[in-house]
């Protein structure tokens, strides 16, 4: 039962008001309850790209990441500017 919620909350899971690094540490956390949608770089990478918040997936469109911590890396870097032009408009 707890391995099929965890699977849950990993197919609904959605950056929303974490950080690009939060939201990396619980994709993890809870890709190991579902190994079959991750199982290739590839699928691990449209999975993360589909749960990042728009305002950071539409900044990174352009990039070809060549694996996953790539995409993380690119994501993260692109969070922290998003992040800061919101702080800046306060």
């Amino acid at each position: 039962m707890y391995r099929f919620a965890q699977e849950a909350e990993f197919i609904n899971l959605k950056q929303g008001s974490m950080s690009v690094a939060e939201y990396d540490a619980k994709f993890n956390a809870l890709s190991a309850y579902a190994t079959d949608m991750v199982d290739t770089e590839e699928k691990q990478g449209r999975r993360f790209r589909k749960g990042l918040e728009d305002n950071v997936r539409t900044k990174i469109t352009t990039y070809k990441e060549k694996d996953y911590a790539d995409l993380v890396e690119t994501a993260n870097k692109v969070g922290k500017d998003v992040e800061e032009m919101f702080e800046k408009r306060e």
